[in-house]
């Protein structure tokens, strides 16, 4: 593909502007805290797949279907923005030594345009999660763990293109919708004993998603780029426990290695704030983390594509102690019909 008349240097000059106005942006909305961390481990990667079937230059009509597999092993403990020894970290949390998530989602997200201006994404997890820790509030040091397969929370998410931008043929899109509370948050183990509400597969509200869409399909050599930004509220709740408000930056970046195999590359950036209500562990929540996510994506198919990607952490902060992964694995594949 050949380069815009005004050559490489101005091409660059706008990619570095679009990019740096996006870190901008999303650094301002970012009040603090991280879903990837949780006290007790519970997590989702937060790479967008999608993005570029939200081709928004495409006419009404075409939809996309892409599943995901997720491996996140939360099994290293982090104060702040540094391990704490086991003595130091039960010093914080007396009541339990938090041991090991794993966390093996597979994720189903299917869109659809109905036309070139207007549409719609919805996906839904089926989380298969492990936990264990010692609870110790008595000083009888009780080991306890939970295993479940279950389904999480339901996201409904509108798009509507607000503009046409003059670089490289890029479109902006505003981003509205509705986490339903579709996942349960009342899971117990073996032995009745309730898992805490951020270790469920759902938070049990009805929250409220906002954003905005970015995409750039041509800046040169068949490189792709993107930026969204998006922040999630709880709107109603359910059983004295509101989730901490989440905000979410990503972006991203396609190039093509041969005609079949392109490079993938996302910086992904995570706050949510602490929980709260009688049921929430605010002191163990909320927290701040910045991913490098490279991958690769396979054109099976001018309609079939597989990817993967691994996730690795440039910068965490947790509020009080809590577990981390030191690296992710997703691995998927999209169909367009």
């Amino acid at each position: 593909m050949a380069l815009p008349a005004d050559g490489l240097p101005a091409t660059l000059g706008r990619m570095k502007n679009v990019l740096l106005a996006g870190l901008v942006v999303g650094s301002s909305a970012l009040l603090i805290c991280a879903p990837a961390n949780a006290g007790c481990g519970s997590a989702f990667c937060t790479l967008n797949t999608t993005w570029d079937a939200h081709d928004l230059e495409r006419g009404g009509g075409a939809t996309v279907l892409d599943l995901r597999y997720e491996f996140i092993r939360q099994d290293r403990l982090r104060a702040g923005n540094r391990t704490p020894t086991r003595d130091e970290a039960i010093a914080i949390d007396h009541e339990a030594a938090e041991q090991y998530t794993y966390n093996r989602n597979l994720v189903a997200t299917l869109d659809h345009a109905f036309s070139p201006w207007w549409g719609l994404t919805a996906q839904l997890p089926l989380i298969n999660r492990s936990h264990a820790h010692i609870a110790d509030p008595t000083g009888t040091a009780e080991p306890e763990a939970w295993q479940f397969r279950e389904r999480g929370d339901l996201r409904v998410v509108g798009r509507y293109r607000v503009a046409d931008l003059a670089a490289a043929g890029s479109s902006l899109a505003l981003q509205f919708g509705l986490k339903f509370p579709t996942g349960e948050y009342k899971v117990a183990n073996g032995g009745g004993v309730v898992a805490e509400r951020m270790l469920q597969p759902g938070t049990g509200s009805t929250d409220l998603i906002l954003g905005a869409l970015w995409t750039t399909p041509h800046v040169g050599a068949g490189t792709s780029l993107f930026a969204q930004i998006a922040v999630q509220h709880a709107v109603v709740i359910r059983d004295q426990y509101r989730p901490g408000d989440l905000y979410t930056l990503n972006l991203g970046v396609r190039h093509p290695l041969t005609q079949r195999v392109a490079a993938l590359f996302q910086l992904n950036v995570l706050a949510r704030n602490r929980e709260s209500g009688a049921n929430a562990e605010s002191a163990l929540s909320g927290g701040l983390t910045l991913l490098a996510s490279p991958g690769l994506a396979v054109a099976i198919t001018r309609d079939i594509q597989a990817y993967g990607f691994v996730q690795l952490p440039l910068y965490r902060y947790v509020n009080g102690v809590q577990l981390t992964a030191d690296w992710a694995v997703v691995t998927g594949a999209s169909v367009r019909f």
